[in-house]
C-alpha cells in the first residue's frame, strides 16, 4: 500500500506497509527521505525501494543502477520546486503541472489534487476512503 502526493513544495505519504485485508501488518516509515537533493519518495516493493534510495543517495551513478526497479515508482521534489517522476527504468522525467501522485491510491489522489486538496489532505483522504493507503501521514516541506 502506498499513497504519495506532492504539491506546493510539500510531499506527503501514508505509512502503510505490508497489509492483509487493509490492516497494516508492518508500517513503513519514513517513506519520504529528506536529502541534499530535495525530497524523494518511492512506491513499490520494500527491497526495491531500499535499493533505489541507496542508488539515489549515492548521486544516481549509472554504473550502480539497481538491477530491479520494475515494480517501483519514485517522486523527487527538487529544491527549485520542480517535481520529477521515475518509473520502472529509473529514468527521471520532469512532471508537467503543479502536483503529482503515485502509489496504489494514485487515481484517488489525482482526483483529490485536481479538486484542490493539499498533498497532506489528499493522502489523509486516501487513507480514509481507499484500500490503497493506510496508517499515519508523513509530511515533509521542501526547505529553500
Amino acid at each position: 500500500m502506498t499513497a504519495i502526493a506532492c504539491r506546493d513544495g510539500i510531499m506527503a505519504a501514508d505509512s502503510g506497509g505490508w497489509t492483509a485485508d487493509s490492516h497494516v501488518i508492518t508500517p513503513v516509515s519514513p517513506k519520504i527521505r529528506v536529502t541534499e537533493h530535495g525530497l524523494v519518495a518511492c512506491a513499490g516493493e520494500t527491497d526495491e525501494i531500499e535499493d533505489f534510495h541507496t542508488w539515489f543517495l549515492a548521486g544516481m551513478p549509472a554504473y550502480a543502477k539497481p538491477e530491479k526497479g520494475g515494480g517501483i515508482g519514485a517522486l523527487w521534489l527538487r529544491h527549485d520546486g520542480t517535481i520529477w517522476f521515475a518509473g520502472a527504468r529509473l529514468r527521471f522525467v520532469q512532471c508537467a503541472g503543479p502536483f503529482w501522485a503515485i502509489g496504489a491510491s494514485e487515481r484517488f489522489l489525482w482526483g483529490a489534487l485536481h479538486a484542490g486538496a493539499t498533498a497532506e489532505q489528499a493522502v489523509r483522504l486516501a487513507i480514509q476512503h481507499t484500500d490503497g493507503a493506510a496508517g499515519d501521514v508523513q509530511v515533509e516541506r521542501l526547505e529553500a
